[in-house]
């Protein structure tokens, strides 16, 4: 949905909508207007943007006069070349006042709200905008769908996008954006034919290609998969475009370069578009402050019912307060649930940023006086990682939400391990890597685990063994799906049991199994269950199966504490290294593969030993209660360990390095 990000000129190219489509759009605005009034906003922020103007002065026009619509545009568009974006706001806002009715004026106004996360000034100057241009004006009309799908206002948006697709239903940018809408709806389907009309109509732009593999991957469609990711790669490395770094992922064949060059393009598109000045001031540090107690701030929108959440909530709880006062941001849709409330009863403060942009979420942390702000988003959906750019805090760090980089001159550390992130692989990330003794993930050992079903209540057979994968389909790939149904045909009367999720992914994968010689009723899906309650029927299962080069994160360690052993490749990347340091963590190195062949050995040992999968299943059973990855006391005292760490290097010196907690670094 950031294709707005990208929009240059003041509009220019706009387009007044069809006549007999005029009722479609203008239902949308009545409704916005009845609750949105059209007055000015107050601007109340830096607001980044590039573009150009039908007014610039490279198009030759004589010099015109001082404060007309016309210098007053031109001095905006030279403001923002020189990353003046709040000047360049206030000389557009002026033209206004002055009485300009441009659609494109103020539709450029929407945009740099937008880009900024200023959506309720962006909505008014879009509604400002369509009135301008005679009630129906194209650019206007899509820069307000864009940004109602940004406040979560995801009817309206679809109907928005809806009245501008009657006029031009290959446009790529709406395309784009509504198959965005639909991923978050779940219709990856739906998503699927709306990035090949996107892609159809821009077949150069990287991001759509990418976007496209990734979400026919949601549906596991793998046709002629690896060539079209081979191709969509070898033009990313020809090319300087940027491709989502999330989605880059699972492209097959993507480098550890590839995967640090995605996110240092997306990065570099959100440091270009800051206001310089917006940047916030350094605090006065020295080394006496070097054992203060600290203000620790969490960045993020994920504290609901989300694997973010399990994992942290038992770590937010444990923080030491008298060395550590912790401050939540969040933007979170879902701000009633248990989960919830329970996170927000561990925060000494937690702060609903939803309706502040950018650059006033990064000067309110920067007032609170935070000394650590630690992003749980990264290149993720919903992220405001560009609130970290505008540097609110001393120190800034990554954790969890985002394996791998995040390409950010930004973010001072990445909080890893020496399995995700080998020493020698340091070149793989811009951050300086903060290391944890054990695994990088925390968890929570105080989680509950649900009465065990009957195997007949959860759609299993009474008899045979029960391998499972409990990833989202994204991360089955055919060689992944090639391993598996080897497996179950050899281990005969086994089963594989995975998650429905909606859409065709399960009929896809019925057919893939069907075409390698297995049954498609040896595929079992079971629902979306609350958590609790997948925890209890997990313990029906007897070998959890990772995923590569995505690695299962949150599941491997729901597998583990279920007493279900994991069986994992590792690869070259932090994101495909993951279950191996979960695992290792455990205490279970044997289950760590070293290449396809013996991944699938071992999984076939275990399914065909009955004693040796029993004294494993023991092992992890003891793991829950012995083992480093299920001690939470244990896991925050060496994360806080690592914080301290990042602050001494900060107020002491020397400049921010690699840290290795409990070390003398």
């Amino acid at each position: 949905m950031d294709a707005i990000a990208g929009q240059h000129g003041y509009c220019s190219g706009g387009f007044r909508l069809h006549r007999s489509l005029q009722h479609h759009l203008a239902a949308v605005v009545a409704s916005l207007t009845d609750e949105t009034p059209l007055v000015v906003p107050q601007r109340s922020g830096p607001s980044p943007g590039k573009g150009g103007s039908r007014h610039s002065r490279k198009h030759g026009r004589a010099k015109p006069a001082p404060e007309s619509e016309a210098s007053l545009v031109d001095g905006a568009l030279r403001a923002e070349e020189q990353g003046l974006r709040d000047q360049a706001m206030a000389l557009l806002e002026r033209a206004i006042e002055r009485g300009s009715r441009s659609p494109e004026v103020a539709c450029k106004i929407a945009v740099l709200n937008y880009q900024v996360g200023q959506y309720t000034q962006a909505l008014d100057w879009s509604l400002r905008s369509i009135a301008f241009g005679g009630g129906l004006y194209w650019e206007g009309g899509y820069t307000l769908a864009a940004t109602l799908q940004k406040m979560q206002r995801y009817r309206e948006a679809l109907e928005a996008y809806h009245s501008l697709l009657l006029l031009r239903p290959d446009e790529p940018r709406v395309n784009r954006n509504v198959a965005m809408l639909c991923t978050r709806l779940g219709l990856r389907s739906e998503a699927v034919r709306y990035l090949e009309r996107a892609a159809a109509a821009e077949p150069q732009n990287l991001a759509t290609a990418c976007d496209l593999i990734h979400q026919q991957l949601f549906t596991n469609d793998w046709r002629d998969l690896e060539l079209r990711a081979a191709r969509v790669l070898a033009r990313f490395r020809q090319s300087e475009q940027p491709m989502p770094a999330f989605a880059t992922f699972a492209l097959p064949g993507a480098t550890a370069q590839d995967l640090r060059l995605a996110a240092v393009r997306q990065s570099q598109i959100l440091e270009k578009n800051l206001d310089r000045r917006a940047i916030l001031p350094s605090r006065t540090l020295d080394a006496s402050q070097a054992e203060r107690p600290l203000r620790v701030g969490y960045l993020c929108s994920d504290f609901h019912e989300h694997a973010t959440a399990y994992l942290m909530a038992r770590m937010f709880e444990l923080h030491d307060r008298r060395q550590y006062r912790l401050y939540g941001y969040t933007w979170d849709s879902d701000p009633a649930g248990p989960t919830r409330q329970r996170i927000e009863a561990a925060f000494d403060v937690l702060r609903d940023i939803r309706d502040l942009g950018d650059a006033q979420a990064a000067a309110l942390i920067h007032s609170d006086e935070i000394d650590l702000l630690v992003d749980l988003k990264g290149h993720t959906r919903d992220t405001r990682l560009g609130i970290l750019a505008y540097r609110p805090a001393p120190v800034q760090a990554h954790h969890v939400g985002f394996p791998g980089t995040l390409g950010a001159g930004f973010v001072d550390y990445l909080v890893a391990d020496r399995i995700v992130a080998p020493v020698e692989a340091q070149g793989q990330f811009t951050e300086s890597l903060a290391y944890l003794p054990h695994c990088y993930q925390p968890t929570d050992d105080t989680r509950v685990i649900g009465p065990r079903p009957s195997r007949a209540a959860s759609g299993l057979p009474e008899q045979g063994v029960v391998f499972c994968s409990f990833n989202q389909p994204y991360k089955i790939i055919p060689a992944v799906f090639d391993t598996w149904c080897r497996l179950l045909c050899e281990v005969k009367a086994s089963v594989l049991w995975l998650l429905a999720w909606v859409g065709p992914a399960a009929d896809n994968l019925h057919r893939e199994a069907e075409q390698r010689g297995v049954d498609p009723q040896r595929l079992i899906f079971a629902p979306v269950a609350p958590q609790a309650e997948h925890l209890g029927r997990l313990q029906n299962a007897d070998i959890f199966l990772d995923t590569l080069p995505v690695n299962a994160h949150t599941t491997a360690s729901d597998a583990l504490w279920a007493g279900v052993p994991v069986v994992t490749l590792p690869g070259q990347t932090f994101v495909s290294r993951v279950a191996a340091s979960i695992v290792s963590a455990a205490g279970l190195p044997e289950l760590i593969a070293r290449d396809p062949e013996d991944y699938l050995r071992i999984a076939k040992e275990l399914a065909t030993q009955p004693g040796r999968l029993q004294q494993t299943k023991q092992r992890v059973q003891r793991a829950c209660h012995e083992s480093p990855l299920f001690d939470s006391e244990r896991y925050t005292r060496d994360l806080e360990d690592l914080y301290r760490r990042m602050w001494k290097r900060k107020v002491c010196g020397p400049p921010a390095a690699s840290l290795i907690a409990g070390s003398a670094s």
